[in-house]
């Protein structure tokens, strides 16, 4: 039996023992039970899984909408070239003479984007959790077009109370319970409303006219749970993983690839600290030499005396926004290429994760996917309107 067979048979065997399980269950007994949990989920907890929705909802589109609600941040191509990197790290230099350590330059995801610049803890919000400096400039004349601080704009507001709900590492730690009860209470839903292979499609409809309006409450509430389910899920448990990646990390011995803004490979420079240190457009022009036709996705300088310069570069004839192809790490001093971190092509437990990462925000479908996870946002709302409207209802007509 060969290795690929092996596995086969070993899937069907689990697939006839869990098929085996099920049918021992009495779900008849036990619907009290799952009705219980349901509604007491939706009463306690109800709430932050509709401010959820929704903020992820809108979080789907941050940048358009940022976009949109800061015109500065789109600036004109006029066919001209993008300015060096130091250039542009010199124009923010310049806007913030008194931030030492390190700033991330991300090159835009469009021609008429900006570089954003990151400076990880600035002082005015060095207490806060997760406050960085955001600089927007204009790559193609060097001009410090905003300077913002995350929080404190729409988009990055609505972020923030999505992420962290304001309560820092303990509200981060808060969502993720959240996703752990969403996909409780999608479970318990969809075994409250399985009717039996015979009837899905019969159970799916929504009588118009309605007989009464509770009844059109609970047809509404079981069509939207039941579409909406398969979505909520892939959602609730991508977000569970970005808030605790070790569990998923670990289950696939994934080496946690890098990826996020302020990923950054602690590689120490070598050489003596000397008067004459490497720019970073000349680390960018070494590091070019590995990687010619390689799109450049972020610039990172040194944080201390010790630290080395960090290039990214994407997969040639893709996005710079595509995942990251390789990482070189130059010395601050002599200039010596000191490390490549090759990151494709990845192991299949780093790719499945990359995999969540993006399915999270729909991105692994495209601008279709991103409508409908954006959609999506909206069915907790609706699922939580009418259950607790026809709870009231129902609780009036007991009344009477």
């Amino acid at each position: 039996m060969t290795n690929r067979e092996y596995w086969v048979h070993q899937a069907q065997q689990a697939v006839r023992w869990a098929r085996d399980l099920l049918a021992r269950v009495p779900f008849s007994r036990l619907r009290p039970f799952w009705l219980a949990l349901h509604r007491g989920l939706a009463l306690s907890v109800g709430v932050l899984f509709v401010v959820m929705g929704l903020t992820g909802s809108l979080n789907v589109f941050h940048n358009e909408f940022d976009r949109w609600l800061n015109p500065r941040l789109t600036v004109s191509e006029s066919g001209a070239r993008y300015r060096s990197a130091d250039e542009l790290l010199a124009a923010v230099q310049a806007a913030h003479p008194r931030r030492f350590g390190s700033w991330t330059l991300v090159m835009p995801e469009r021609p008429d984007g900006v570089v954003t610049v990151w400076f990880e803890k600035p002082a005015e919000t060095y207490d806060e959790f997760y406050a960085p400096l955001m600089v927007s400039v204009n790559p193609y004349t060097a001009e410090v077009v905003a300077s913002r601080f995350w929080g404190d704009t729409v988009m990055t507001w609505i972020l923030k109370l999505h992420e962290e709900l304001f309560m820092g590492r303990f509200g981060r730690t808060v969502v993720g319970c959240v996703a752990a009860l969403l996909l409780v209470s999608l479970a318990t839903g969809l075994t409250l409303w399985w009717p039996g292979r015979g009837r899905v499609r019969q159970s799916l409809r929504i009588t118009l006219p309605p007989a009464h309006s509770s009844r059109l409450l609970f047809e509404i509430h079981r069509a939207a749970g039941v579409y909406g389910a398969l979505i909520l899920f892939m959602v609730a448990l991508s977000g569970l993983h970005l808030v605790f990646p070790e569990w998923l990390e670990s289950a696939f011995r994934s080496s946690s690839a890098m990826g996020d803004i302020h990923d950054r490979l602690d590689v120490k420079s070598e050489a003596i600290p000397n008067s004459d240190p490497v720019s970073l457009g000349a680390a960018l022009l070494i590091a070019r030499g590995l990687f010619p036709k390689s799109p450049v996705q972020r610039l990172i300088t040194p944080d201390t005396s010790t630290g080395s310069h960090q290039i990214w570069f994407g997969t040639p004839g893709q996005a710079s926004a595509a995942g990251t192809a390789a990482i070189v790490c130059v010395d601050q001093f002599s200039g010596h290429i000191l490390h490549v971190e090759r990151v494709t092509p990845r192991p299949a437990g780093d790719a499945f994760l990359n995999f969540i990462r993006a399915l999270h925000t729909g991105q692994v479908l495209g601008t279709p996917g991103r409508l409908l996870w954006s959609l999506a946002g909206w069915v907790p709302l609706v699922l939580y309107v009418t259950g607790i409207r026809r709870r009231r209802l129902r609780r009036a007509s007991q009344r009477l």
